[in-house]
């Protein structure tokens, strides 16, 4: 909701030469001014005069042009506040006939407007409707709207969403965050683990795949022939063998 000082704001900075030619504008000159470009329907202008004689004489009847105005330019927020406090105000009061204009004013908008509550997350997202930036609450007539929505590291959102008459509805936004994904060249290959392999020494298997046991085996082996030898030599000197018989050595090749 645009205030009415950011309003003078970009009214003088995008309008200098208005700006400063209304500044030296006397309350009458201002007001006459005033209401010749409201009657020409040149809206922008008969406000900006408007402020500048309610500058110089601040009044309930300088609030009800303004709060006019506002209706004419469709800002129905600063319209409704500019014309509820013309009815209050005790400066040059108004007259029945404008009192009952304003009231019939008060009594359009709320018959015929929408009022919009919006609620975003995150909190400090910016909101604009049909290209204005609003509050938390708007003030807007029936029909189809543009919303945008966008807040620093979160994903714009842009919607389309319609007012009925005389609605008052929430709507409920929330924004979706950017999901960061890393470059190429910022990914680390991941370490290849190599696989242990088991000694052969406390490797599973049977006693008789091990070297150690044939190699012992083997000895065995050799030293048992070596006593058969040595036995059968006693035992053929001791006892000699009968004519006729050969006489044998045992050996072990391995």
């Amino acid at each position: 909701m645009r205030t009415l000082t950011a309003f003078c704001l970009w009214l003088s900075l995008f309008r200098p030469e208005l700006a400063g030619a209304q500044s030296e504008l006397s309350y009458q000159e201002a007001t006459n001014q005033a209401l010749s470009a409201y009657a020409a329907e040149n809206w922008s202008r008969a406000r900006v005069l408007f402020e500048r004689a309610h500058a110089l004489e601040p009044s309930a009847r300088t609030l009800r042009a303004l709060g006019l105005t506002s209706v004419r330019l469709k800002h129905y927020d600063r319209a409704r506040h500019e014309l509820e406090t013309a009815l209050l105000d005790a400066r040059q009061a108004l007259t029945t006939e404008q009192r009952t204009q304003v009231t019939e004013a008060l009594r359009w908008m709320d018959e015929t407007l929408s009022v919009l509550r919006v609620v975003v997350t995150p909190p400090e997202a910016q909101v604009r409707i049909d290209g204005e930036p609003v509050s938390d609450e708007v003030t807007l007539e029936p029909g189809k709207h543009e919303l945008r929505v966008e807040a620093s590291g979160y994903v714009p959102l842009d919607r389309t969403f319609a007012c009925e008459r005389a609605q008052h509805r929430t709507l409920e936004i929330a924004l979706q965050r950017v999901e960061l994904r890393p470059r190429p060249e910022d990914v680390l290959a991941t370490p290849t683990v190599p696989a242990t392999s088991t000694p052969a020494a406390v490797s599973d298997g049977s006693v008789l795949e091990r070297w150690w046991f044939w190699t012992a085996v083997g000895a065995l082996i050799v030293a048992g022939g070596t006593a058969a030898v040595f036995a059968a030599v006693d035992s053929s000197e001791a006892q000699p063998e009968p004519p006729g018989r050969l006489v044998r050595t045992l050996t072990v090749s391995y």
